[in-house]
């Protein structure tokens, strides 16, 4: 029996193209700050994985040290010498004495990089961002590579951050700045980076996360962005103004 023609809606929906799917959220690999753990921080950072999202999704890594009980316990992404790592005897942006055990704890961040493939970019905070912002320099500068079949990062987000006063850090760091991507990322002036900055912190005063942006080549509206905000050593509560300069940030 012949079959009755298509109604005008009907052929409409025969010849449209599927629908593309919906943009693959971003995946970012949180460091946490000194003698914090990564429990910890994902809770701290609850306003910040609950305003992006629809954008963002966040995965946790504990760093491989302990930062002792005279820091309260949690946990260290380096050692001091002179003592275990993980047991320094001042906090890890105010002290210039050479570091232990980085080599492991870079190791734990290219193991989650790998672990939760693909990842888009790193958040690190305080010693997390110093540890983050040196695992862009070692890759930048054909330090280490990426493990087989990771891709390169896209993005970081560093708040708090500061260059460590540990020689072999300021060596590392003002050698990324001459980095040609030797070891499959892009060295991290050339890395789209959010700076974090809170004018009453008084653990990283705002100009040791400037100093860190100048030894790295991280130069304002190349590649680079400030977020400025008036509280102290944290990562702010994704709300108001702050949330909306991160999301103009990520969708630019």
């Amino acid at each position: 029996a012949p079959q009755p023609a298509p109604t005008t809606a009907q052929a409409t929906a025969q010849q449209a193209p599927p629908a593309p799917p919906p943009p693959r959220k971003l995946r970012i690999l949180a460091l946490h700050g000194y003698a914090q753990t990564a429990d910890t921080f994902r809770c701290r950072v609850g306003s910040l994985r609950k305003g992006l999202k629809s954008r963002a999704e966040f995965f946790f890594v504990d760093a491989p040290w302990e930062a002792g009980e005279a820091a309260g316990g949690g946990r260290s992404w380096w050692g001091w010498e002179g003592g275990a790592p993980g047991a320094p005897r001042t906090r890890p942006s105010q002290s210039s004495t050479p570091v232990v055990g980085w080599e492991a704890s870079r190791k734990v961040v290219l193991d989650a990089l790998a672990a939760h493939a693909p990842v888009d970019g790193l958040l690190g905070f305080s010693q997390g961002a110093a540890a983050a912002a040196w695992v862009l320099a070692d890759l930048g500068r054909g330090e280490v590579a990426l493990p087989p079949g990771v891709p390169p990062l896209r993005l970081a987000i560093l708040a708090a951050g500061f260059v460590p006063g540990a020689p072999a850090a300021q060596a590392a760091f003002k050698a990324a700045g001459g980095g040609d991507g030797r070891g499959g990322g892009a060295p991290p002036s050339l890395l789209p980076t959010l700076l974090i900055a809170g004018s009453a912190d008084e653990t990283v005063p705002p100009a040791r996360t400037e100093e860190l942006a100048a030894v790295l080549g991280l130069e304002e509206g190349e590649g680079a962005a400030w977020l400025r905000h008036g509280g102290g050593h944290c990562v702010p509560t994704c709300s108001g103004g702050v949330k909306a300069e991160m999301v103009e940030w990520l969708d630019g």
